[in-house]
């Protein structure tokens, strides 16, 4: 038998958009709009990139470091990504 999580009951006002887009998202995928919330809100939580991520997408922002990928075949491609 499955340990339920401790949880509980809160109230937040959201704006109107954001509600309906939350609403038709949970019926798109099937679930209650309380699950797709605390999904959305769990994986904000724990995806945190580290410092190494953090400066990855900065450079790659700022385009540096960066080299020109050929993307003429399929071999060239990967020969280009350092595969």
């Amino acid at each position: 038998m499955a340990t339920q999580t401790p949880r509980t009951h809160t109230s937040f006002r959201l704006p109107t958009a954001l509600m309906q887009g939350l609403k038709m998202e949970a019926k798109r995928q099937k679930c209650s709009l309380n699950s797709m919330v605390v999904a959305l809100l769990s994986d904000a939580m724990h995806n945190v990139p580290n410092e190494t991520t953090k400066a990855a997408i900065r450079d790659a922002k700022e385009h540096r470091g960066l080299k020109p990928v050929d993307m003429s075949s399929f071999d060239t491609f990967l020969s280009s990504m350092g595969l």
